[in-house]
C-alpha cells in the first residue's frame, strides 16, 4: 500500500483503505479515488514525491526528444497528468498528437485506448457491450472494455459523437466514473486527451466543452529549420524508458488538489484580478474552470520544482480561460500582464512572430503588409531588450531575438522579391 505524506495528513487510495476498519477520510480527493487521513495505514510505503516529479519530467523530455516543435504541448500533457485534468488540442490532422499520446501511454503502466469519434460510434464501442452473463442473471451491466479499462485515452474528433456518447464521455473525462443503473464504476483513467479539427458550439453554455479544461491550438511548424529537423527526427519510434505507476499518479493528483486549496493569499488575489479583467473584456470563466486553473497551476509549479505556487505558474491560465479561439490573444495578454509580465512579453511577441512567419509567403502579401509587420517586430524587439531582465528567461529571450533576426532577413528578401515583380510588371506595361 502506497501513501503520500503531507504535513500531518496521509494521502491513501480509497480502495486500499476499504478494508481498514474505522478509517474515515478527512477529505476525499482526485475524483473520489484518494482520501486524506489523520493516520497512516500499517505497512504503508511512502512515495517520494520529488522523485516521482523528476520521473514525470524525464518522461516529458523523452517525448520532446522524439518530436519537433511540440515542447509546449508535451509540457501541458505532463501538467494535466498530475493535475488530473483533460487536455484538448485543436489542430489539423498530422500534427503528431496521436504519436505524442502513444508515447505518454508507453510511460504509464496500464492500457491505452484511442478512438476516432464519428456519429456512428456507440457507447458500446467506447465503454464495452452489455454483458450477456449479467443479463442472464437479471442484471443490467456492461462487459467493461475500451475507455472503461484504460489508463490513458485519446479521443479524436470528439464533437462528432452523438448526444448519448458525449454525455458518457463527459462523465468519464471529468469524474473518471461510468454510471450504470445499479452501480458506478470508478475508472482507472489517469489522463484523457481529446482533439478535433474544428470547434463545435464553443460557448459557455456547452457543458462538454467546459469540461475540456486545458485547451491548446496546435499549429504546423512555421520555421524552415523545424521542417528540416522533422525529416531526421525519430518520431515516436524509440521505446520510452520511463515508467510511472498509475497509483502514484493518482496519489499525486490528490496532493495537487490539496495544495490547490492552500494557495498563498497573494496568488489568490492575482487570480481574482485576472478574472475581473477578463470579465471587463466579456470573456466568461466558469467556477469549474477557475478552480481547475488553481489545480493546473499548482501542478505546473511542482513540475518547475516549486513547492509553493508562484506567479509564473499562473501563466498556464492562458490555456484554460478562453472559450472561443477569438479570445485566445486577449486571455494570453491579460494572464501574462497580471501574472508573469516578462514571460507575457515573450509569449505575445512569439505569437505575433508565428503569425507573421506563417503569412509571409502568401500570394496576397503586399509591401504594406511587410512594412506593418516589420514595425510590429521592431516594437516587440525594443520591449524585449529593455523590459525582459529575468535571468531565468535569458535563453528564451535570446532564442526569440534570434528568430526575430531571421524573420527580419526573410522580410527583406520578400520585399526585394515583391519590388522586383512590381518593376517587371511596370516595364511590361
Amino acid at each position: 500500500m502506497k501513501i503520500v505524506e503531507t504535513g500531518s495528513k496521509y494521502l491513501v487510495l480509497m480502495k486500499d483503505m476499504a478494508s481498514v476498519n474505522g478509517a474515515d477520510p478527512v477529505r476525499v480527493l482526485a475524483r473520489g479515488r484518494v482520501g486524506s487521513f489523520d493516520q497512516a495505514p500499517p505497512n504503508a510505503v511512502t512515495v517520494d514525491v520529488a522523485g516521482f516529479i523528476s520521473k514525470v519530467n524525464s518522461l516529458g523530455e523523452e517525448i520532446k526528444f522524439q518530436l519537433v516543435a511540440m515542447d509546449e504541448e508535451v509540457d501541458l500533457v505532463m501538467t494535466a497528468l498530475i493535475a488530473g485534468e483533460t487536455v484538448f488540442f485543436l489542430s489539423l490532422p498530422g500534427a503528431a498528437k496521436t504519436t505524442m499520446a502513444r508515447m505518454v501511454a508507453q510511460g504509464i503502466d496500464g492500457k491505452f485506448f484511442r478512438k476516432n469519434i464519428t456519429a456512428d460510434v456507440s457507447r458500446n464501442d467506447i465503454f464495452g457491450p452489455l454483458d450477456p452473463e449479467k443479463i442472464k442473471q437479471g442484471e443490467w451491466g456492461r462487459k467493461l472494455a475500451g475507455l472503461a479499462t484504460a489508463t490513458v485515452s485519446t479521443l479524436d474528433e470528439v464533437f462528432k459523437g452523438s448526444g448519448p456518447v458525449l454525455d458518457m464521455l463527459l462523465e468519464a473525462l471529468e469524474e473518471h466514473t461510468l454510471s450504470e443503473p445499479d452501480r458506478i464504476h470508478h475508472l482507472p483513467l489517469v489522463l484523457g486527451i481529446a482533439a478535433s479539427n474544428e470547434l463545435v458550439n464553443a460557448t459557455i453554455h456547452n457543458a462538454f466543452w467546459d469540461r475540456l479544461i486545458i485547451r491548446k491550438e496546435v499549429n504546423y511548424p512555421t520555421r524552415s529549420e523545424d521542417w528540416e529537423s522533422l525529416l531526421y527526427c525519430v518520431h515516436g519510434t524509440v521505446p520510452i524508458k520511463t515508467r510511472l505507476d498509475p497509483e502514484e499518479i493518482m496519489l499525486v493528483q490528490g496532493l495537487v488538489e490539496l495544495k490547490a486549496g492552500e494557495l498563498p493569499l497573494g496568488i489568490a488575489k492575482r487570480m481574482t484580478r485576472i478574472k475581473v479583467q477578463l470579465d471587463k473584456k466579456g470573456i466568461v470563466v466558469s467556477p469549474r474552470r477557475f478552480l481547475a486553473w488553481a489545480r493546473v497551476a499548482t501542478a505546473s509549479a511542482l513540475l518547475m520544482g516549486q513547492n509553493e505556487i508562484g506567479s509564473k505558474a499562473l501563466m498556464v491560465g492562458q490555456h484554460i480561460l478562453w472559450v472561443h479561439t477569438d479570445e485566445i490573444a486577449d486571455v494570453r495578454d491579460v494572464v501574462g500582464r497580471l501574472s508573469d509580465p516578462e514571460r507575457g512579453i515573450l509569449l505575445a511577441a512569439a505569437a505575433d512572430l508565428e503569425q507573421i512567419t506563417a503569412n509571409l509567403d502568401n500570394d496576397d502579401t503586399t509591401l504594406e503588409h511587410l512594412v506593418h509587420w516589420q514595425a510590429k517586430l521592431q516594437k516587440h524587439q525594443r520591449i524585449i531588450e529593455t523590459k525582459v531582465t529575468d535571468p531565468d528567461l535569458r535563453s528564451e529571450k535570446d532564442e526569440l531575438l534570434k528568430r526575430f533576426h531571421v524573420a527580419g532577413a526573410s522580410m527583406i528578401a520578400r520585399s526585394s522579391d515583391l519590388m522586383s515583380k512590381a518593376s517587371k510588371q511596370a516595364a511590361g506595361s
